[in-house]
């Protein structure tokens, strides 16, 4: 399955806290993927091509953003079908939210579960574990981060490979 994803890039300290934090909370997706913000999911391998053109238009016309991260939400993945404590974007969701539709046309979100950019730090099957806190403690909130590039990726089974990184218009 092929995925856009964008690397927010935080301070070292920050980006420190956040790896040990997802580490002890979500090793499997840790050792996987660095933290990101999703833009297109799951989208069929042989649409590649499709995906790459259409990033590269996104990323042409898209200026590098700050986002902002605010305290953490549980929510239930009914996809993955486990809880997840995301991270949701304030500053910078709009901008997101109009990449992800240009990536995957206004009909992507699915009725009643509209598109809402965030980090995922931590998946649990069990949503008690998530609200005591799981293991660690993340950065002061809100956590301030710069989105230089789109990436397409390629998960197949436990394996993400890159396949284009497509840098975001300098801010002026």
């Amino acid at each position: 399955m092929i995925y856009v994803l964008a690397y927010p890039e935080f301070e070292p300290s920050v980006t420190d806290k956040i790896d040990r934090f997802r580490a002890a909370n979500e090793p499997e997706r840790y050792e996987l993927v660095r933290p990101h913000i999703t833009l297109a999911f799951a989208i069929a391998d042989d649409k590649e091509a499709e995906v790459v053109a259409a990033c590269k238009i996104v990323a042409n016309e898209s200026i590098e953003l700050t986002i902002k991260l605010m305290p953490p939400e549980i929510v239930f993945d009914p996809f993955e079908q486990v809880h997840k404590l995301c991270l949701v974007c304030a500053d910078g969701r709009q901008a997101l939210t109009v990449m992800h539709l240009r990536l995957n046309g206004e009909m992507s979100a699915t009725p009643g579960n509209p598109f809402r950019p965030h980090m995922t730090v931590a998946t649990n099957n069990d949503r008690t574990s998530l609200e005591r806190g799981g293991h660690g403690e993340l950065p002061p909130l809100p956590i301030v981060g710069t989105i230089r590039a789109l990436d397409v990726v390629q998960l197949a089974g436990d394996r993400l490979t890159p396949i284009r990184t497509m840098p975001l218009r300098e801010k002026a």
